[in-house]
């Protein structure tokens, strides 16, 4: 049996509460995979989008961790170009 800490448990509550105000958006989004873990790449990233392009989620996944590595800056897909778009920081 495994037994969680309270701030693990906590942790998990907070990503179930932010899933479940997303759950419509991650469900019912269209999907865009912007860079492949299949692509002998070392990182993936991935993005959904709302069918009417006012809403999106983007994930960018180190595979692997470097040291001093900086900023990553990838281009986001299925985004309205005309609409200005406002982004916001982390969400777990």
């Amino acid at each position: 049996m495994i037994v969680l800490t309270e701030e693990e448990l906590n942790e998990i509550k907070e990503q179930i509460t932010a899933h479940k105000e997303y759950r419509k958006l991650i469900h019912q989004g269209v999907f865009y995979r912007i860079e492949s873990p299949f692509d002998q790449k070392a990182d993936t990233a991935w993005i959904v989008v709302s069918e009417n392009k006012t809403e999106a989620i983007a994930v960018y996944y180190f595979n692997l961790h470097y040291a001093n590595a900086g900023f990553v800056w990838f281009k986001l897909k299925g985004l309205d170009e005309v609409k200005h778009n406002f982004f916001a920081g982390n969400l777990f």
